[in-house]
């Protein structure tokens, strides 16, 4: 997958992603982090369809295989009512029935035993809103997986599930020789699945949009921006150290009585410097 000059902003205007480009390729098991409120979500739906997220404008220059694999955050409540077979059958729950799926459903019973649910699930009538959380997980997990995608598009698939069925995605993924994008705040998961780290954030009072790629694992991400930190934090007390010698400098020639032109030139500089200096802070 190759994206670039992704933006997306929101109808009230906020930018939410300002030029973003990245790709990926086989294999690749990108995790998508954070804070609440960046972005991650929306660009994921944005991707898999933009109608998926009416509150914004997309646009990018994209390339993505098809068909996608697209994990929801939450199943919809439209599915509760529905026995568990027709999951498999409908793309959505307002979408037809596609009953070739039934020729298949020795497999899917395969596949149900594999992800450790039962093969009577499917074959009953039980409905789906009664299924736990992590059933439903399992229930996306095999639906995705059977239409055999091109790339998955995971969003937040850690929320509120249980041990056992977060090590069954985890080695979902892991098995995965598909790209995959995830977004999640499971910093363990996060360790054990990705390969890969795309950062967002949202800087200077949450007006301007940043993003980091990295190609590698978690940790070694976070190592490398601590000590980037640092490095920073260096520079920045060295041009504090700086600009208090200069100010000390002005004010003591402004003090010395120099010439009313000196004076207006030194006190210039001086609201430049405290300008620049403010600007930075921001």
């Amino acid at each position: 997958m190759i994206i670039s000059n992704c933006n997306i902003t929101t109808n009230k205007g906020r930018k939410l992603i300002t030029d973003l480009s990245f790709n990926i390729d086989r294999g690749d098991r990108l995790a998508l982090i954070g804070e609440e409120g960046d972005g991650k979500s929306t660009f994921i739906k944005a991707l898999v369809d933009p109608r998926l997220v009416p509150y914004a404008k997309f646009s990018a220059n994209l390339i993505i295989e098809k068909p996608i694999g697209y994990f929801h955050q939450f199943l919809s409540s439209d599915w509760d009512d529905f026995p568990i077979y027709e999951y498999f059958l409908r793309d959505e729950p307002d979408a037809e029935p596609d009953y070739d799926v039934y020729n298949d459903f020795n497999n899917l019973s395969n596949a149900f035993s594999d992800f450790g649910l039962s093969p009577d699930l499917l074959n009953g009538e039980q409905k789906i809103g009664t299924l736990s959380g992590g059933e439903k997980v399992k229930l996306q997990l095999i639906k995705i997986s059977y239409q055999k995608p091109a790339i998955y598009l995971f969003d937040e698939p850690t929320n509120d599930i249980d041990i056992e069925t977060l090590e069954i995605l985890e080695k979902f993924i892991l098995s995965r020789k598909e790209p995959v994008i995830f977004v999640s705040h499971d910093e363990t998961f996060i360790e054990h699945s990705a390969n890969c780290i795309l950062h967002f954030e949202q800087v200077k009072k949450k007006t301007e949009f940043k993003y980091t790629f990295y190609r590698g694992s978690f940790p070694a991400y976070v190592d490398e921006r601590y000590r980037s930190q640092q490095k920073q934090d260096q520079i920045a007390k060295f041009e504090e150290a700086q600009y208090k010698s200069k100010m000390e400098t002005i004010n003591r020639l402004i003090q010395a009585g120099a010439g009313d032109k000196v004076v207006k030139r030194l006190l210039a500089q001086k609201e430049r410097m405290e300008k620049k200096r403010l600007a930075s802070i921001c």
